[in-house]
């Protein structure tokens, strides 16, 4: 009927990157001067490397080598391998100081 609220009581969907991604934290680490990063994994440097390089990432996205795009969701398992490129949010990496 005209006129009428017709909201949706419940919202189905699933849950982007991480259980904590809300807007209020995205919105906090960009503000802070975090960056989206793309890094290639290899045989030598996987997920697990990444994560001790960067322990505060947000994976994303993975990308495989032929270019298919995975979304990373709390519902699906993260598998990678070498080849991929892994797509996160990180701290920005802190400038080269200079040489007196």
């Amino acid at each position: 009927m005209a006129g009428q609220d017709h909201s949706v009581d419940v919202l189905a969907g699933r849950v982007l990157f991480s259980d904590d991604a809300k807007y209020n934290l995205l919105d906090r680490r960009f503000a802070e001067g975090d960056v989206i990063k793309a890094t290639k994994l290899s045989e030598e440097f996987g997920l697990d490397e990444f994560h001790t390089e960067h322990p505060e990432a947000l994976i994303m996205f993975l990308v495989d080598p032929t270019g298919h795009l995975t979304i990373c969701t709390t519902d699906a398992e993260r598998t990678s391998a070498a080849g991929q490129t892994v797509i996160a949010l990180v701290s920005a990496e802190p400038m080269a100081s200079s040489v007196s």
